[in-house]
């Protein structure tokens, strides 16, 4: 995540993403951030260090995939 709200993913696999992130919060006050891929604005949710494919999943906390922030 780059301060200009762009992203860039790298996945074990070597495939990598551009994208725009942005930051939210939900009624529970819980900040959040949302990444834009394939001009979905919520395709990937960001809280806590770990990736989400939905808000669902993200505030359930399952299936969240951790990330290394790389310099």
């Amino acid at each position: 995540m780059k301060e200009d709200s762009t992203t860039f993913i790298q996945f074990n696999d070597s495939i990598h993403y551009k994208g725009v992130w942005a930051i939210h919060r939900n009624d529970e006050n819980t900040e959040y951030v949302t990444i834009e891929f394939a001009g979905n604005p919520n395709y990937y949710y960001l809280k806590d260090g770990q990736l989400y494919h939905s808000e669902r999943e993200m505030i359930n906390n399952n299936f969240g995939t951790k990330i290394q922030y790389l310099n």
